[in-house]
């Protein structure tokens, strides 16, 4: 006798559509069970639609990852050069700009004044040289006056460079002193930051490729265990003779109550359960019970 199961690894619903009936003889290989397989091939379906966008996302890994690895010194080389200048623009704003800036600003000042000085002189003059005579001329007149003017806008000229050079050294220089030093100390820490961050990201990468092998070498198992499941689920007889559902022991038979409603349309089995005997037709072996007394009376060929 044959004994009839479904060996499936990791597919457990087991629903039948319909069964040969018992006493059915069958040959090797024909089917004796029909089950629902549109759950497993929805599934297997899935896993292989899941396979394939794991290739297409381990492709697309696979670039970044070359890529990030081609770049990475380009981008060290860069962060390099960018500490550097700001560094150097640090070092010459401090050496260099700052003193010049504040000469500037004195120079300005002092044109100012002597500017003032000049005009301021050159009206003490024509006034002394006027005053000489008993009579002022119009044309005298007319020169006295623009050289009044020439003070006057000069004066102004001075109050103005008086209000630029204070704002200059007690309001710009201070906020532009501040903000290069924050702005170099910003680069500074960005830099430091980003010297340990380029090399994080590109042990995240080839993390993440390794992530997809492992979840593509997962699925790959997974979708092998169904299809086996799938072809486990096709139920052949393994050998031809006369079907009976259930289970022979010592000659004793289960009987097919126990299977007969899950046998039937809509019933389930579970996985590694014998459920069908197949018994050849020949030869035929017969076990019986026999008390001691007639043990003496049985003979070779009885």
């Amino acid at each position: 006798a044959n004994e009839v199961t479904i060996a499936t690894k990791s597919w457990a619903l087991l629903t039948v559509l319909e069964a040969l009936p018992q006493g059915t003889v069958v040959k090797k290989g024909q089917s004796l069970l029909k089950l629902d397989l549109e759950k497993i091939d929805e599934k297997i379906d899935t896993l292989r639609q899941d396979l394939r966008l794991l290739d297409l996302d381990r492709s697309i890994a696979t670039a970044n990852l070359k890529l990030a690895e081609a770049v990475a010194p380009l981008e060290l080389a860069a962060i390099e050069r960018r500490e550097k200048h700001s560094k150097e623009d640090l070092a010459r704003y401090e050496k260099i700009h700052r003193p010049f800036s504040e000469r500037a600003a004195a120079m300005s000042l002092k044109s100012s004044k002597d500017s003032l000085s000049y005009v301021q002189e050159e009206l003490n003059q024509l006034k002394k040289m006027y005053e000489a005579d008993d009579l002022t001329e119009e044309t005298e007149e007319i020169i006295l006056l623009r050289a009044e003017n020439a003070v006057a806008r000069a004066k102004f000229s001075l109050e103005s460079a008086q209000i630029r050079n204070e704002e200059t050294l007690k309001i710009d220089f201070p906020r532009k002193d501040t903000t290069i030093r924050e702005t170099a100390k910003r680069d500074e820490l960005s830099i430091q930051s980003l010297r340990k961050i380029q090399p994080a990201e590109l042990e995240k990468k080839q993390l993440e490729l390794k992530k997809l092998d492992e979840q593509k070498k997962k699925a790959t198992e997974n979708l092998s265990r169904l299809e086996a499941d799938r072809k486990a689920m096709a139920v052949p007889s393994p050998s031809s003779g006369i079907l009976y559902r259930g289970t022979f022991d010592r000659g004793k038979w289960s009987g097919d109550s126990a299977l007969k409603s899950r046998l039937r349309r809509g019933g389930a089995l579970k996985p590694h359960e014998v459920f069908m005997t197949i018994v050849e037709s020949r030869p035929i072996s017969v076990r019986a019970d026999l008390s001691e007394q007639n043990l003496r009376r049985v003979k070779k060929g009885l």
